[in-house]
């Protein structure tokens, strides 16, 4: 355990950064990136744009955390899943201010929204500074503030893409509760961050942030929505689907979203390890000259 570091099977914080090599501070932050990738020749741009977002998050949540904040900043997912084991997956650690990203062409939007979750920080649970009571951990503020915060329509907004789902039939009454409950990850990802983000938007807009950060941090149990907002969950979701439904939405668009949307979740969806596997065997079979069986494993594919 003590020499982790040096075997290569866990990083911390500071041996990530010795790795990646260089650093740039700002203000606010602690930039750590390599200085022969993508990052080092655009490195004051990466900087200017962070503070701008310090300023955004920080208007926008009444306060800041306490800086700086650790941005590590990889070359590819190939390296940052070496460096700290997460490959796709943008990572924020709200408990140590830190937020973990790889590159992607500029304007790399994303920085906003795991900015949040650090943001987010001081009203949630005193151990990981999130939406979290006892062994019960509310995704859906989770997300659904970041998201919230880092409001933009590219090129519709969360409000927008929930008409867009609640007018395929995708939406329903029972479908806010899941995301705000531990079906969370039942439901395709792009679905279930904008309703949760449409959601604490709706809720920020009409009665402010301070009770939404309440919420946040009783993790959404089933009477902190009563006591602090002083109505039933229900009747908060029923008042947001009203607004839901006055939204529009230019036909194109409504196209283009609904065929991303309509995407099953994490869950539904086939393993890439088993079909690895079928596709292995197919080979195999077809080299041996089982026709049948390469047939068999090609329709299983």
């Amino acid at each position: 355990w003590l020499g982790r570091a040096r075997l290569g099977f866990a990083l911390t914080a500071e041996d990530i950064a010795r790795r990646l090599g260089g650093e740039r501070r700002t203000a606010h932050f602690v930039l750590h990136y390599s200085p022969a990738g993508p990052y080092a020749k655009d490195i004051a741009v990466y900087a200017e744009d962070m503070e701008l977002r310090w300023q955004q998050l920080g208007a926008f949540f009444g306060g800041t955390p306490a800086p700086p904040i650790h941005a590590f900043l990889f070359d590819n997912v190939a390296d940052k899943r070496a460096l700290m084991g997460a490959a796709h997956t943008f990572i924020a650690k709200p408990w140590r201010r830190e937020i973990y990203l790889q590159h992607d062409p500029w304007p790399q939007d994303v920085t906003w929204h795991e900015l949040a979750h650090v943001f987010a920080g001081p009203f949630g649970d005193r151990i990981f500074g999130v939406s979290r009571k006892g062994l019960q951990f509310n995704v859906g503020l989770i997300e659904g503030v970041a998201v919230a915060a880092s409001w933009a329509g590219n090129p519709l907004t969360p409000h927008q893409i929930v008409k867009v789902l609640r007018d395929a039939k995708l939406v329903d009454g029972a479908t806010l509760a899941s995301v705000m409950g531990p079906r969370f990850f039942g439901i395709n990802a792009a679905q279930a961050y904008n309703v949760a983000g449409s959601f604490c938007r709706f809720l920020i807009d009409t009665r402010g942030m301070g009770k939404l950060e309440e919420v946040f941090h009783a993790a959404g149990s089933d009477d902190s929505w009563q006591k602090t907002y002083g109505v039933r969950f229900e009747t908060l979701q029923g008042e947001w689907l009203r607004m839901i439904d006055a939204e529009t939405v230019p036909p194109v668009e409504r196209a283009v979203a609904l065929e991303r949307l309509k995407r099953p979740s994490v869950f539904g969806r086939p393993c890439a390890h088993a079909q690895a596997l079928a596709k292995q065997r197919a080979h195999e079979a077809a080299q041996s000259g089982d026709q049948i069986g390469r047939a068999s494993c090609r329709e299983r594919v």
